[in-house]
Parts: C-alpha cells; structure tokens; sequence
C-alpha cells in the first residue's frame, strides 16, 4: 500500500536494517579482500656490514601470502553477519507492513464507529430519552422506564466518548507506524 511505502522510506527502524546489511556486505568484502597479495615497501638497514652497494641502507619489497591462512573463519563469519542482516531486514520490512495494515485497519474501524454515533446514534438515544420523559409526565410510562432511558442515553454518551478515543489512539498508531504525521480532518 501506498502508506507501507512512506513508511518504509521513514521508519528508522528499516533504516537500521539497511545499514546493517551494507555493514555486513563490507565486512565480507574485507575478509575476501584478505586473500589477495598484499604488497609493502620497507628500508632495511644492516649496521655490521654493508651490503654488496656499499650502502648500509637498501629499499626492499615484499608480499603477504595466505599460505596457510586462508582467512576461513572470518570469511564465513562475515558470510554468516550478511544472511543474518539480511533475514533481519526482512522482519523489518515485514514488521513494517504489518504495523501499518493493523493501524489502518483500527484507525478505519475506530473512524466508521464515530461516524455511526456523529450520524444520528446519539440524536435516537437522546429523543428517546426525551420521549420516555414526556411519557412519564403525561402518566403513561413509569420512573422505571425514565429512569432506563436516562441510563441507555449515559451509556450511549459513554460509548461515544470511547469511540472518539479509540479514534485518535487510533490515528496516533497509524502515525507512529508510518513515522510520518497524517493529517486527519
């Protein structure tokens, strides 16, 4: 979805991930990179005797290598870093997703159960509160029954209140799985 997509351009997280794999691929570049010849350069002095120049200085050249050390270990050791880097971006993309599905999908929840009570629940409860209190004073209905009503239209006061709290918990989680803020209307 669209907003996985920003979220995984904005979520550290991933960003870590990313990180930790370029790490692990540098890692194993340098433990092959061990095998290769490694030149060097010295100066080598003799101060008994001088070499057959006449000199007690000569420049020398040398090369390191692996001939009994392969540098096994530390190239599967850094083989194994990048599969597990790999493995761990992997969850992450995932978690990811996952996080934004579930915090969409509460937030759509949360918003189509506001708009019930915002498109007329809490106008009913109230006239029928109202209408019970008529009753009452008119002698057709009893306190019982006002008293009922008064407590269905409390109940249905606190079920709104509940859902508009669920509801910007809700947007918060979607914001927090985005990692970006959403403007909401």
């Amino acid at each position: 979805s669209a907003a996985a997509a920003r979220a995984a351009a904005a979520r550290p997280d991933l960003a870590a991930s990313l990180v930790r794999v370029r790490e692990s691929e540098a890692a194993r570049s340098l433990a092959r990179a061990q095998l290769i010849p490694e030149p060097g350069l010295a100066l080598v002095y003799q101060p008994d005797e001088p070499f057959a120049s006449g000199l007690r200085f000569a420049p020398a050249i040398s090369f390191s290598v692996p001939l009994f050390n392969f540098f096994g270990g530390e190239r599967s050791r850094a083989a194994a870093g990048l599969r597990q880097a790999r493995v761990m971006l992997d969850q992450a993309r995932a978690g990811v997703h996952a996080d934004v599905d579930l915090a969409l999908a509460d937030f759509h929840a949360a918003e189509a159960r506001v708009a019930r009570y915002g498109g007329g629940l809490l106008q009913q409860a109230a006239t029928a509160r109202d209408d019970v209190a008529y009753a009452y004073r008119s002698g057709a209905a009893s306190l019982l029954d006002v008293l009922d009503a008064m407590r269905a239209y409390a109940e249905t006061r606190v079920d709104y209140a509940t859902a508009v709290h669920d509801y910007w918990v809700a947007s918060w989680a979607v914001d927090r799985a985005t990692a970006q803020d959403i403007a909401l209307p």
